[in-house]
Formats: C-alpha cells, sequence, structure tokens
C-alpha cells in the first residue's frame, strides 16, 4: 500500500500522468475542492501569509503557497525521512534536467517547473517546487 500512496503521490507532484493532478498553478478552491487523496488545511503563518498543510501518511509535511490571485505558486515537501528524501531526489533526477548540484526542471503537461533541495532554519531538508518561468 504505501509504494501505490508514494506512486500517485510522485504523480500527482509531478504531473506525469495526469495534468490535472500538477498542482503548481492551480487555484486554492480547485484544490481544496478536487484534493481527496489526503486532507488540507488552511493555515497561516506567524507573518500572516495564507497556506495550505497536509500531513501526508508515509511521505511527509506539504505546505502550499498562493499569489495574491490565490494560485498555488510555491510547495515545499518536507519527506518524512531520509528514505522518502532519497527516493523523492531520484525521481527528481530521473525526470528532471539538472541545472546545479540541488536543483533541477521537469518538464511536465501543465508546464515546466524547477525542483531545488534546501535547508531550513532547522537544518532540515525540504523539497521546494516552483514554476518556471
Amino acid at each position: 500500500m504505501r509504494k501505490v500512496l508514494f506512486l500517485f503521490f510522485i504523480v500527482a507532484l509531478f504531473g506525469a500522468a495526469n495534468a490535472q493532478n500538477n498542482l503548481l498553478g492551480k487555484s486554492k478552491s480547485f484544490i481544496l475542492s478536487n484534493t481527496s487523496e489526503y486532507s488540507l488545511q488552511e493555515l497561516t503563518t506567524d507573518d500572516g501569509v495564507k497556506f495550505l498543510f497536509s500531513e501526508v501518511p508515509d511521505i511527509g509535511q506539504l505546505f502550499l503557497f498562493f499569489d495574491g490571485y490565490d494560485i498555488c505558486n510555491t510547495l515545499a515537501l518536507y519527506p518524512v525521512n531520509e528514505e522518502m528524501l532519497d527516493a523523492l531526489l531520484e525521481e527528481i533526477i530521473k525526470q528532471g534536467t539538472k541545472l546545479t548540484d540541488k536543483s533541477w526542471q521537469i518538464d511536465t503537461e501543465a508546464g515546466s517547473q524547477h525542483v531545488s533541495l534546501e535547508m531550513d532554519d532547522n537544518a532540515k531538508f525540504y523539497i521546494l517546487f516552483v514554476p518556471a518561468k
């Protein structure tokens, strides 16, 4: 079951099988009404920035940020463990074009995404997805 969930999540992130599943570029209302595979909560940062959050079992924590028009322009994924981080990076490397040691571009039917491996202030790795310009 874990592998099925993992494969679905990879498809949802990269939009490889169905452009409808790609979350970047979708409106907040579309995401909330069409994402039943995992529960999304609307939260606000300490700075007042609204975002969607989900704890996806066996995958990690998902953060979706939006522009002034409520279009998803940033997706951050904190993998649940190092094994998941490695698996996600392996898939990104397979599908993407390397830009730097820690960044790639992935081209899908829905458009291009820049993907990068980042580290937060607590020295925790996460994967950042933004639309390519």
